[in-house]
């Protein structure tokens, strides 16, 4: 999900500053805010009808997840300062592996019966 490759130089530079001169409180608080901002989108786009002026794009929820990334990413920075952009992006990616693996076992021992 989160390919630091495909992020410009000059960009990841800036998730760099974001986490060096914002304090670790407003990066949490910015992380909060995209979730919410995140759940009001989606939450909005399956409960209001088509005709509804307040219905967001579906490329609204797009948006707000990638503001939830990108957010996400410079909290992760504060907390884990010790460690690179990309060994944060690896360890997401090594949790994210390791949760479908995990649904995958549910799936096949048929222990999910209404979801996964």
């Amino acid at each position: 999900m989160l390919n630091i490759e495909q992020i410009s130089p000059d960009n990841i530079a800036m998730l760099h500053v974001m986490a060096e001169e914002n304090s670790v409180e407003y990066n949490f608080k910015k992380v909060v805010e995209e979730l919410f901002e995140f759940g009001e989108a989606i939450t909005k786009l399956e409960t209001k009808h088509e005709t509804n002026p307040k219905k967001p794009e579906s490329n609204e929820a797009i948006k707000e997840f990638g503001d939830v990334i990108f957010r996400g990413v410079v909290y992760l920075m504060n907390i884990f300062p010790d460690q690179t952009v990309e060994e944060i992006q690896q360890r997401v990616n090594d949790h994210i592996n390791y949760k479908l693996q995990k649904l995958e076992g549910y799936y096949e021992e048929k222990l999910y019966q209404g979801g996964l």
